[in-house]
């Protein structure tokens, strides 16, 4: 329901519903992963600088021959820097043989993904394997066309100039591949895929594993998993990417607090697709403008898919006291939890009873002595209304946090506080009822004894009548 709106801001009420969502742009929706690797052999590299070093002799003392020695350092340099990773890279033992890590951890689940690929890598033994790069193809058909330059002709008939600018080519195609590779490798490290790494064939595997969800190639690279790893001298990235399944709106949930008690879910982020409510994983990715989700695996009797879907949803319940009772969502957007506010607004103030609230603002307004500004003076999350819902109190779980553990200090200090005053008041009783027992005890000591002495003075008397009386008499 709409309390409150003007051109700056509006006030939407939740205090009836048991969560608030909130719209956070378009989610991409996967379940598990494919793999691709793109493999390299480095020392297909070293033969080629090998047998170019023997080629070189045919030319004379001249340019052409300088330009190629020149070509030669460099690539031998490339080679030994990318050979320099095998020395110090994480080293995994994996079928007796040690598998080297450049970038990135293996996990149980990548092991099982990638065993037949890592198999390969150390059985070949250095040996060569299929090259599917693109520059490699390019090479091995130079180094073809060299070959049968050098074999329908004589060394004394050679065509230097021809000769040369096959070498030439073969030498650029084999330094823009290192360059490539080293850059790939530098921007593996920070889990960035090189997009330059890929080939048109690599790309088209990519897609043809993607159902058609219009999700370009960029964004789905942008949210992989690379792992880089060597053996001896094979080199192999292995991209990690995720199979997509649909996309869809995603949504933010927020609890809200009834009896300081609120709904526990078992996760916060979910997607409204044309049929149907899916309960997606916190953790999801947003390296460019969508959101990359993975489905969260639950049982039908979860919470949160039940409630989503208007079917009746047995839910637990957590304390609400580490929930913020005014929290900022986004730029221009404020929730305030089961809490009256007091919101100042463009000079114009607003008092709210005790509730749950929304507010969306494009400049900015003050909560509760709390001023919030809207920087981008745009907001990318907008509120939603919830679904019809109806819900089974199940049970209540008691969870520590510093707020409640605060809370309980306090309420043990009250408690101590309370048991010193009883004790002091128990001390303090005790010594009054002391206290008048001993001076009933010194009143009744002291009236027995004049009692005493005033029956003894009677006695006393009582004797001198008796004798003056038998005086008389005789």
């Amino acid at each position: 329901m709409t309390l409150f709106i003007n051109n700056n801001a509006a006030i939407l009420e939740y205090t009836a519903s048991r969560y608030i969502p909130v719209s956070d742009g378009t989610a991409v929706i996967f379940d598990s992963y494919n793999v691709l690797a793109h493999t390299t052999n480095l020392t297909n590299f070293i033969a080629i600088v090998k047998e170019t070093e023997k080629l070189v002799e045919l030319f004379p003392a001249s340019h052409m021959r300088k330009f190629l020695e020149v070509d030669l350092n460099e690539i031998t340099k490339s080679v030994n820097s990318l050979l320099i990773h095998h020395r110090q890279a994480r080293s995994l033992n994996f079928i007796g043989t040690a598998l080297k890590y450049i970038a990135g951890t293996p996990d149980y689940d990548d092991l099982n993904q990638i065993h037949i690929v890592e198999g390969e890598l150390i059985s070949s033994n250095n040996k060569q394997i299929v090259i599917n790069s693109e520059i490699q193809n390019k090479i091995n058909n130079l180094t073809q066309t060299v070959n049968l330059l050098l074999n329908v002709t004589k060394k004394s008939d050679i065509n230097g100039g021809h000769l040369y600018d096959l070498l030439a080519n073969r030498n650029r195609e084999i330094l823009r591949e290192l360059d490539n590779l080293a850059m790939s490798v530098a921007l593996g490290k920070a889990q960035i895929i090189n997009p330059v790494l890929l080939d048109v064939k690599e790309i088209d595997f990519i897609l043809k594993s993607e159902n058609n969800t219009n999700v370009t190639i960029s964004e789905i690279i942008a949210n992989s998993k690379l792992k880089i790893l060597q053996s001896k001298d094979i080199l192999t990235f292995l991209i990690k990417f995720p199979i997509i399944k649909f996309v869809c709106k995603k949504q933010i949930i927020f609890p809200v607090i009834h009896d300081n008690k609120l709904l526990s879910f078992e996760s916060d982020t979910i997607a409204k697709c044309p049929n149907k409510y899916i309960v997606l994983k916190s953790n999801c990715k947003k390296k460019t403008s969508i959101s990359f989700c993975q489905s969260f695996v639950h049982k039908d009797n979860f919470c949160l898919k039940n409630l989503l879907n208007e079917n009746a949803a047995s839910c637990n319940t957590i304390p609400a006291h580490n929930m913020p009772t005014v929290n900022l969502v986004d730029d221009g957007i404020v929730i305030i939890n089961d809490q009256p506010a007091t919101i100042l607004e463009q000079n114009k103030t607003k008092t709210l009873q005790k509730g749950t609230f929304l507010i969306t603002f494009q400049n900015e307004i003050t909560v509760n002595a709390t001023k919030f500004s809207n920087l981008r003076k745009i907001a990318f999350m907008s509120p939603e209304s919830p679904a019809a819902h109806h819900v089974n109190l199940s049970d209540h779980i008691s969870l520590l946090s510093l707020p409640y553990l605060h809370g309980l200090n306090i309420e043990n200090r009250d408690y101590i506080s309370q048991l010193h005053f009883a004790v002091r008041s128990t001390v303090y009783s005790f010594i009054s009822v002391i206290a008048l027992l001993t001076i009933a005890a010194a009143i009744f000591l002291m009236t027995k004894r004049q009692r005493k002495f005033q029956f003894a003075d009677i006695i006393r008397r009582f004797n001198q009548t008796g004798t003056s009386d038998t005086q008389r008499g005789e």
